[in-house]
């Protein structure tokens, strides 16, 4: 590129916010790590010399991802179908939790007992469900979940049944 020998910084830019800059000296090899610093979208200085080529100052972006939950309810045995209030799954909490245990995202189901979770940044989750009244949960209120970079629409399903 015929720089002339000094210091010098990359910045990136960061125009959409469903990406991020990827996590600076993460991973074992320099060479494919990134270098840049979240807070700044910068690298540090870097000197370079006359002649010199520095190939390992890099960096990335990733996407965040999201997912899609949903309330299912399922028949007791003999039972058939089950016919649940239009507003039973209206309207219930769900909560977000990272690794951590902080609180990421608080939702609220729609009418057919779904929801929507945006701008998650990859990690593991754990999703947890009120149970709405009249209903149970087959096996727990709670389901863990991995967000990868990108992962779009991750599928999460907690079942219900209904208590006699």
């Amino acid at each position: 590129c015929n720089l002339k020998p000094g210091s010098y910084k990359v910045k990136m830019l960061k125009d959409d916010p469903l990406y991020y800059v990827t996590y600076k000296d993460k991973g074992n090899d320099e060479a494919k790590d990134s270098d840049i610093k979240e807070s700044d979208y910068t690298t540090d200085p870097v000197t370079i010399s006359s002649g010199e080529d520095y190939k390992d100052l890099d960096g990335g972006y990733f996407k965040c991802g999201s997912l899609i939950g949903v309330y299912s309810i399922i028949p007791m045995d003999g039972m058939g179908a089950y016919s649940v209030e239009s507003d039973a799954l209206e309207g219930l909490d769900v909560k977000i939790y990272d690794a951590s245990g902080a609180l990421v995202q608080s939702l609220k189901t729609d009418r057919k007992g779904q929801f929507k979770a945006d701008n998650l940044l990859p990690g593991k989750y754990k999703i947890v469900f009120e149970k709405p009244r009249g209903l149970k949960f087959t096996s727990s209120k709670t389901v863990n979940v991995t967000v990868r970079a990108g992962d779009a629409d991750v599928r999460v399903e907690n079942k219900l049944a209904p208590t006699l």
